[in-house]
């Protein structure tokens, strides 16, 4: 099959600058993800979000460097035509006849991703099983704003993931356009390839919030039902006195109703908070 070219190395530097900035456009986040409380389900979920942060951290890692790669390839393919081209013009002005026309076009160099590690076992956190411990966990957490924080952050990479697949898809067309021949045939398929991953990245990072983000409005609404440590320390404190009171004279007996009503507030607080734990 007869061979074809046609080059404007200007605009084949142009594309390898816009490959080039690809990776820049979406730095990877830093994402740490803080439980809600140290109970089970929150600890749980923190470090599956975390886990799954950290997965497609990697990803996009091995995606940055393709572009990278495809930058350079794209800048040194200009680079080789302009120098065959000058090379040619030398032969012609000495008088020699033109050259073949074949313009060595190096391959590129794909870099190898790095490996995903996988996330370390799930700790345990605590499971309350009294509705003292159930309060105690659950306040004293320090709350949903950095489950909310990291899903936020989450959506953003997917934003700038998507710049991303923008300047890789830049490249192509600028690419597509100065650019013919077996060789660019191949570079634009790996560019149409790059603008995919960097797509399915987005989607990801996209995903990630909405499947963990029901989790903080849950641990809002657990919160908001579950008695608190100071309510299950009054109700104690104040079945003690009772207790002490009916027991010394010359209360001695007196306080049996108070003591059975203290004994079912803390009984039915007890329940209330189980029941919203679970």
């Amino acid at each position: 099959m007869a061979a074809y070219l046609n080059v404007d190395t200007d605009g084949v530097r142009d594309a390898a600058t816009a490959a080039a900035a690809a990776p820049g456009a979406a730095p990877t986040p830093a994402v740490t993800v803080t439980p809600c409380a140290a109970d089970l389900v929150s600890v749980q979920m923190a470090t599956r979000l975390s886990g799954a942060a950290t997965a497609l951290n990697a990803g996009t890692i091995g995606v940055h460097a393709h572009a990278a790669a495809a930058g350079e390839h794209l800048a040194s393919t200009a680079q080789s035509y302009d120098s065959q081209e000058v090379a040619a013009a030398r032969v012609l002005a000495r008088g020699g006849g033109a050259g073949s026309g074949a313009v060595p076009v190096a391959a590129m160099t794909v870099p190898v991703r790095p490996p995903v590690v996988p996330p370390v076992g799930l700790p345990a956190g605590a499971e309350p099983v009294t509705g003292v411990q159930a309060s105690a966990l659950i306040h004293s957490g320090p709350g949903a704003d950095g489950f909310d924080a990291a899903a936020t952050m989450l959506d953003s990479h997917a934003a700038d993931l998507e710049l991303s697949a923008a300047q890789v898809r830049s490249a192509r067309s600028t690419s597509e356009t100065s650019w013919s021949s077996q060789a660019a045939d191949t570079a634009h398929t790996h560019l149409h390839r790059l603008e995919a991953d960097y797509t399915r990245q987005a989607e990801s990072a996209r995903r990630l919030p909405q499947q963990f983000r029901p989790h903080p409005e849950d641990y809002r609404s657990t919160k908001a039902a579950m008695p608190t440590p100071q309510m299950f320390d009054t109700l104690t404190q104040r079945l003690k006195m009772a207790v002490a009171a009916n027991s010394t004279p010359p209360t001695v007996g007196l306080y049996g109703p108070a003591i059975t009503a203290l004994q079912g507030q803390l009984a039915e607080a007890n329940h209330t908070a189980m029941t919203a734990y679970q």
